[in-house]
Order: C-alpha cells, then structure tokens, then sequence
C-alpha cells in the first residue's frame, strides 16, 4: 500500500492523512481488483489513473457488433399545444451536507473538504455561515432554510431527487456516515414535502468507499448494506412498494409518473471509471 500512499501525495498537496486514510477505504477493494482482474499493472494504471495510453494495450481495443438493420429515419419532434397541461418539477441533487461545517473556520485548507476546523490566517477570511465558495460543502442549514423557501414559493407536483447526499469527505467515510446522511436528510423532505412524492436515483457518494459499487460476485464486498436503506428510504419518499425488489437488487427501478408517462431510474454508478470493480472485467 506504500505505493498508494505515495502517489496519493504526489497528485496533490494534501495532508498525510488524507493519503492514508485514503489507502485505508481502498485498500481491500485493490487487493483484490489486483489479484483477479485480466488486466497488468501497467493496464490498470492506464485505465484507473491514465498514467499511459490506453490505446497501447490490445485488452482495450475492442468492437461492439451493431445489427445490420438500417436505422429508421427520424422523425421531427411534436411539441405539445400550449393549452397542454404542465408540471412543475423540483430537482433536488448533490446536496453533500457538511454536517461538520463550523462558521470561521479554515475554508482553504490541505484536505478535499474543508469549513470544519481550524483557523484562517490574518489575511484569510474564515468559512462564511451560510456557505463557502471555496473548499467547502452546504451547512445544514443552509440547505434546511433554502428548502424551507421552496415550500413557500413553489407549487410542486413531484420531486426528482438523484443522490450525492453525503460530504467529500471521502477519505474517512463509513458505513454509519452514510446512514446518517441519507436519513437526516430525506426526514428534512419528507418534514418539508409531507405530501409529495419523490422519483429517487443514488448517487456515487451515497458507497462507503465513494465509486463502489461491487457486484454479488465480489468476494471481499457487497453493497446490500446501502441498497436495502435506500429500498427503505425512497419508498418512505413515495415510490411504490413494488420497487422494492429492484432497488435492493441494484439500485434501479421503473415507476408510471402518469398516464404515458414512465420514469425508470438507473444507477449509472456501474458505468463510473472511477468504479474500479469494474477493472475485475473486460469487454471481450
């Protein structure tokens, strides 16, 4: 893991225990990627961190067969008529509540999230109390008065609602660290939106390390641990029951909105380069 630690340092100047702390959330996850995946080191330090061409490598030159059926011949839209009944949809995503956020603390700090600790020098201005554009993520309440202003302002019809819950704090996460996030919040929405419903979609923040998301067929991880709270949370936020086994399966489903009109939410996470299980397989 000495090697880890080490690039770690060399990307960007940040402090010694964000790279072991870092090392420490990957460093099962790697052994095994390492240890079962097709791919060389010089491959799997092509494709995770782009350190050589992939192009160099034949495991990566690869075709998908299309069918040999022409594509038919597009057709120009047809908007509705004005008269059309509308919606008026909220989309709520990348909240990333700091809940350690602390009002005059350092906002430019060594660490990939800061405004929790410390103290800004003379000719610094501390992290501001409703938020920082620098280094930092939304207070608590910040984003508990601007969804407060929401309610007052708009009249809604339903909430699109797609993850990235959690801080950046993505070197020392846990399990619990995620729990606490998803469920402080949506009991925020479900307090401030009592009667609307929710179309949910997780995000690669919501994983404990952040980006993974193994498959059954991982030996030294799962991931039922974060798709039965979200099976739980999303359905508490209106999805219907019968979503249920979806979600627990893969964090996907497929809902009807309204007459015509089907939402089907993917959990794109298993398409992430930075989903290093992904490394496990190769296109062939």
């Amino acid at each position: 893991m000495k090697y880890f630690y080490l690039y770690a340092k060399s990307i960007k100047k940040i402090d010694d225990s964000v790279c072991i702390g870092a090392v420490n959330e990957y460093k099962d996850a790697f052994l095994e990627i390492f240890t079962t995946s097709p791919l060389n080191n010089k491959a799997l330090c092509a494709v995770g961190f782009q350190c050589e061409s992939q192009f160099d490598f034949s495991i990566f030159q690869w075709n998908v067969t299309l069918p040999d059926k022409p594509k038919p011949t597009p057709r120009p839209p047809q908007p509705p008529s004005p008269e059309s009944p509308k919606l008026t949809v909220l989309h709520l995503s990348d909240i990333h509540v700091n809940f350690a956020y602390k009002p005059g603390s350092l906002a430019n700090c060594h660490e990939p999230l800061c405004c929790r600790a410390g103290q800004p020098s003379a000719n610094e201005t501390g992290a501001g109390f409703w938020g920082d554009y620098r280094t930092c993520d939304l207070p608590y309440w910040t984003a508990e008065a601007l969804l407060k202003h929401i309610v007052e302002m708009e009249n809604i019809d339903f909430i699109y609602y797609t993850g990235d819950l959690p801080p950046h704090n993505v070197w020392n996460q846990s399990r619990s660290d995620q729990f606490y996030s998803i469920r402080t919040i949506n009991q925020l929405l479900t307090t401030l939106f009592p009667n609307k419903k929710f179309y949910s979609a997780v995000g690669n923040h919501e994983a404990a390390p952040y980006n993974m998301y193994p498959t059954p067929n991982i030996r030294s991880d799962n991931i039922s641990w974060l798709y039965e709270v979200l099976a739980d949370n999303w359905i508490k936020l209106g999805l219907l029951s019968d979503t249920s086994d979806r979600i627990l399966r893969g964090a996907f489903y497929t809902t009807l909105v309204r007459p015509s009109l089907r939402l089907i939410s993917l959990n794109m996470n298993y398409c992430a380069q930075d989903h290093f299980w992904l490394y496990i397989w190769v296109p062939a």
